[in-house]
């Protein structure tokens, strides 16, 4: 999914909310750090890579030696090199679909990282089109760490609003490849809404197999705090931190 327009403004708004910034710090970053372990001196791609934030941090936190960071949307892509100018990291950022193969373009890398892609696939032929580029993506012995909607949740969850995002499905229970309408919020203000599409944790362990991954893990997103604050997002365990090795 290509975020153009309002839409990118609106989840740029996200991702620099009061929500947005304490979701990373004490959710996101950490699940996706223990998943990734030591990546210090590597080569590493991330995939929806949008305005850079995970670029960044591969960069400056895990001290990747390099990182390369693609997305699809001009705009996104646009803002991170904004962001490249105004603090340098020798980054490189590259308008691509990552449904398509792009190794030939982009060379292979040690990790390739997404912070949530997989759960934007309409159907099984596009979630393995994406597992099947990123394996293509991958050296022998290589990795693939992503967060996405969690396979094993299959609930709507207004009262995450308080962590600026509510989803709500379709129908219950879900069917394969039905949209999960995805709204964001800062302070209560809505700020964008989009659909994730959601799949079984069987769907996602197939698909990974088949495009010639090996040792799939699925873990919902725990956080760091344990301040109660945190207790719905616990409950709700909507979303999940994945691995898999080339």
């Amino acid at each position: 999914m290509a975020y153009s327009g309002e839409l990118a403004e609106g989840y740029n708004d996200t991702i620099s909310s009061i929500e947005g910034n304490t979701n990373f710090d004490y959710v996101e970053a950490p699940n996706a750090s223990r998943m990734l372990g030591d990546i210090a001196g590597l080569r590493v791609l991330d995939l929806a890579c949008g305005t850079g934030r995970y670029t960044r941090w591969l960069k400056t936190s895990k001290q990747a030696a390099e990182v390369v960071g693609v997305d699809m949307s001009q705009d996104m892509i646009e803002k991170a090199l904004e962001a490249e100018k105004r603090k340098p990291l020798n980054i490189q950022y590259q308008v691509a679909d990552a449904s398509k193969l792009l190794e030939e373009d982009l060379g292979t890398f040690d990790v390739c990282f997404a912070g949530y892609l997989l759960h934007y696939a309409r159907d099984r032929e596009m979630l393995s089109g994406f597992l099947e580029s990123i394996y293509n993506l991958l050296r022998d012995g290589g990795s693939f760490v992503t967060l996405n909607q969690n396979p094993d949740d299959d609930q709507s969850h207004p009262e995450m609003i308080q962590y600026g995002f509510t989803t709500r499905l379709e129908r219950f229970p879900p069917h394969e490849g039905d949209a999960v309408h995805i709204k964001m919020y800062t302070e209560g203000k809505f700020l964008c809404e989009f659909d994730n599409y959601y799949f079984t944790r069987g769907t996602y362990s197939e698909c990974f197999h088949d495009s010639g991954f090996k040792n799939f893990l699925c873990e919902p997103l725990t956080t760091v705090d344990e301040d109660a604050k945190w207790n719905r997002w616990k409950q709700a365990g909507c979303l999940s931190v994945m691995k898999a090795h080339k």
